[in-house]
């Protein structure tokens, strides 16, 4: 569960609901775009705003980050050759005894906190594709 101060507009997180196909009904997460904070959060399943929707915050989970999402997101592996990234001017590393990347000791797991710490860091959006 994600907790409400942790979000902003922008953020892209994960929403779980129930896919009611018949042959296949499970609880499923789908990617989403935080619209609007309020009671309820705000929801959008595109990058444009189009269907929009409100969930509780208790069904938003977070993404976490892997070097996929780190190249989706625009940053570049180090030319070192280990689990290195550069991403707007600030190096992110993997750091293997804890699972986790991290910058200047700053743990970094999930795809809305790494891009909370590069909009403080630099004033610039990540320009995430899924």
């Amino acid at each position: 569960m994600i907790q409400a101060n942790e979000l902003r507009i922008g953020n892209i997180v994960g929403r779980k609901y129930f896919n009611p196909n018949p042959k296949n009904s499970k609880q499923e997460i789908q990617i989403c775009f935080i619209v609007g904070l309020l009671d309820l959060v705000r929801v959008s399943l595109d990058l444009k705003g189009r269907d929009v929707l409100k969930c509780d915050y208790d069904s938003l989970e977070p993404i976490p980050l892997t070097p996929e999402i780190l190249e989706r997101c625009g940053a570049e592996k180090f030319p070192s050759g280990d689990k290195s990234y550069t991403l707007h001017g600030i190096l992110i590393s993997y750091a293997d005894c804890r699972n986790v990347f991290t910058h200047d000791g700053k743990e970094l797991k999930y795809l809305h906190k790494l891009q909370n710490y590069i909009y403080e860091s630099t004033s610039q959006e990540l320009n995430y594709q899924p």
